[in-house]
């Protein structure tokens, strides 16, 4: 129940406010700690109490033109403020996992604890705030604050007028875990304090527009966060100019970043098998994010770059257009998997692949740094992500969610893809690794950083219209070639002893050719000892020019 008498307080007070003055004009989002109110603004608050337990809905809805603003939430007591918590420093990649905050104890308690929620209002119109609607929603599994603002009349009597909010959610230290957490808004900003980073939630449900997310929260269920920023064909009237979505969050299930026309930074990770995690937004970049997950990850992008470190236990599925895929600091890691496909858009990074890398780009340059995982390899980042696990096994109330009776979750529309790619696990075979670069008019350069004898490798590099192919496979490299020049290009073959000459351990490799056409040569490379067999194949076909260096 509201604590005070809503809307209602909230006029009463603007009438005893004081009134500051300042040029500025009104911004949609701030802090009651601002030094400064614009030229004829007032700040009035409230303040509300709502109750919930381990099985309710926490909320937060608005509607309206005026509805826009901030949603902090954080524990009560804490001294962080809206400032802080935007130009915090997100963790180390390796420290995600870390667990020196308030430990959370197992708990089928229903007994509800109480939030109490602080409404704060900038307004430069009685009119308007007297037009406003503020209230608490209780339910029996649900509790939380709704605010409703008016349309512009049809005679305009508001023109002019502007209000924005401020609402803290303090959750008690009683509060250690909800079955949902949701915000259904446009304009609002929305803020999670350090402070809850272990607070368990089961569903987490953000939606919201023109203000950027900042997440800290790592014992979430399933996760479905949508933003998007409305602007002009030119980018240039942004009311928010921070990251759509920023900070991590740690999910055991589906994880859903659902963006448009903003960029999306940060740490997310989903830790049970299966699990997929999508990222999508256009317009702007995902940057310099660390991505993990133990099922698959499929992620989209159009007229921006996709660059950090992706690493998926199952397929790695990356769409794009008229941008670019990694750079010299990205990695793509798929242990089942790495798909690529791009329109106009570069390719670059390292990739760690242990049963296909398929890379396609209509007309733009490949460059990828290959490393084949073997068996151990793959072992030892299981352990990683078992010992994530923990974090979310032990969680108070998400197993409420089953009995609750709520909805299965729904990913959007283009998380197609993520249920009949990305989710979905390849052959569970590692003896065979498929790897395809394939470009137009440009060049690819394709290098093999090492080669598990265990591994049999089947590689494959297209282009046309002319551009440079080279191909680096290490020593360990035996087995059969071809490569296809255009004609009166030139085909080097470059394959170096495995130890120096004069080393009585050297094993000497062979290497016999023959010209099948014109421009196509085709061959092995073997020991000349047969101590390895020559179970792999290499094959380059281009109109331009062609190097195959073996070690």
């Amino acid at each position: 129940m509201a604590s005070l008498g809503g809307i209602r307080d909230l006029y009463e007070r603007a009438k005893t406010v004081t009134t500051h003055r300042r040029s500025d004009s009104p911004a949609p989002f701030w802090s009651p700690l601002d030094s400064a109110v614009p030229e004829g603004f007032r700040i009035s608050s409230s303040t509300f109490t709502v109750s919930v337990s381990p099985f309710s809905t926490l909320s937060f809805t608005s509607c309206g033109r005026h509805a826009k603003g901030t949603l902090l939430y954080m524990h009560e007591g804490s001294l962080t403020t809206v400032e802080t918590v935007m130009s915090g420093q997100l963790p180390d990649y390796d420290e995600r996992y870390d667990q020196t905050g308030a430990a959370v104890t197992s708990s089928d308690s229903k007994e509800a604890s109480h939030v109490k929620v602080v409404v704060e209002a900038r307004h430069n119109s009685d009119e308007l705030l007297r037009l406003c609607k503020i209230g608490t929603v209780q339910k029996d599994l649900e509790g939380g604050i709704y605010i409703e603002t008016p349309e512009e009349s049809a005679r305009g009597t508001l023109a002019g007028a502007s209000i924005s909010f401020h609402i803290t959610f303090e959750l008690s230290v009683a509060v250690k875990a909800l079955d949902t957490l949701r915000v259904t808004s446009n304009q609002f900003r929305i803020l999670f304090d350090p402070s809850l980073s272990n607070l368990a939630i089961a569903n987490l449900e953000l939606s919201t527009s023109d203000g950027p997310i900042r997440l800290d929260l790592v014992r979430v269920g399933r996760a479905k966060i949508v933003n998007l920023n409305r602007l002009d064909p030119r980018k240039s009237s942004l009311t928010n100019h921070n990251d759509l979505v920023s900070g991590r969050i740690v999910a055991s299930d589906d994880l859903v970043l659902d963006c448009s026309n903003g960029p999306i930074s940060g740490t997310y990770t989903t830790t049970y098998p299966n699990a997929p995690l999508a990222i999508k937004t256009v317009n702007f970049d995902i940057r310099d994010v660390a991505v993990r997950s133990a099922g698959g990850i499929y992620v989209s992008n159009t007229n921006a770059s996709i660059t950090g470190y992706f690493f998926a236990k199952e397929l790695l599925t990356i769409e794009t257009q008229h941008g670019k895929v990694g750079d010299a600091n990205s990695t793509f890691r798929g242990e089942r998997g790495v798909r690529i496909t791009t329109a106009a858009a570069g390719i670059n990074g390292r990739f760690e692949v242990a049963k296909e890398l398929t890379i396609k780009s209509s007309s733009m340059p490949i460059d990828a740094h290959v490393t084949i995982l073997s068996r151990s390899a793959i072992s030892e980042q299981a352990s990683v992500l078992a010992a994530a696990n923990i974090v979310d096994r032990d969680r108070p109330g998400l197993l409420a969610a089953k009995d609750a009776g709520r909805s299965s979750f729904e990913p959007p529309s283009f998380e197609t893809a993520v249920r009949n790619g990305a989710g979905q696990s390849t052959s569970r075979g590692l003896e065979t690794l498929t790897v395809l670069c394939e470009t137009k008019d440009s060049h690819v350069m394709l290098d093999f950083q090492n080669h598990p004898r265990e591994i049999k490798l089947t590689s494959e590099v297209k282009t046309t219209g002319g551009g440079l192919v080279k191909v680096t496979h290490p020593k360990e490299f035996v087995g059969s070639f071809s490569v296809a020049t255009g004609a009166l290009q030139q085909a080097v073959l470059d394959v170096k002893p495995d130890a120096d000459s004069d080393s009585v351990v050297a094993n000497k490799k062979a290497v016999s050719y023959k010209i099948k056409k014109r421009a196509e040569i085709i061959g092995t490379i073997t020991y000349e000892d047969d101590s390895v067999k020559p179970r792999n194949s290499t094959k380059i076909v281009t109109s331009g020019s062609a190097e195959l260096v073996v070690g």
